[in-house]
């Protein structure tokens, strides 16, 4: 038995690239694979077929995980589909503003940069 069998992993940004990398291990890992995108359906179906050529299963759906509701929704599919979620890999653009406790969005300053602070809990940058 693969290591991950009968686990289920949501990866965001996996339509290609790295997440793309990301859902295929877990897949060759015996996990089912919640596939998330923000609008390229195509190319999470893609991924998709390599998953299943692998002997998992995936499902894919578009969230903008910038957005709690549709994070929520995610959750909720992937919870009726196969119902768990034993592993969340985030892999998007946007990273999570840690120092309001934000983590939907991200604090933007000028010429598209972004702030990061990361806090551990309980103490001070």
């Amino acid at each position: 038995m693969k290591p991950l069998t009968g686990r289920t992993a949501i990866v965001t940004g996996s339509g290609r690239n790295l997440g793309r990398g990301i859902a295929l291990g877990f897949a060759q890992a015996g996990a089912n694979v919640v596939l998330n995108g923000h609008g390229d359906l195509a190319a999470l179906e893609s991924v998709a077929k390599e998953i299943e050529a692998l002997g998992a299963q995936a499902i894919c759906v578009l969230a903008d995980v910038s957005q709690p509701e549709q994070v929520m929704q995610m959750a909720e599919s992937t919870l009726q589909r196969f119902g768990s979620i034993d592993i969340a890999v985030s892999n998007v653009a946007n990273e999570p503003d840690f120092k309001s406790g934000n983590f939907f969005s991200a604090e933007r300053e000028g010429g598209g940069g972004r702030k990061l602070e990361r806090r551990r809990s309980g103490t001070e940058p």
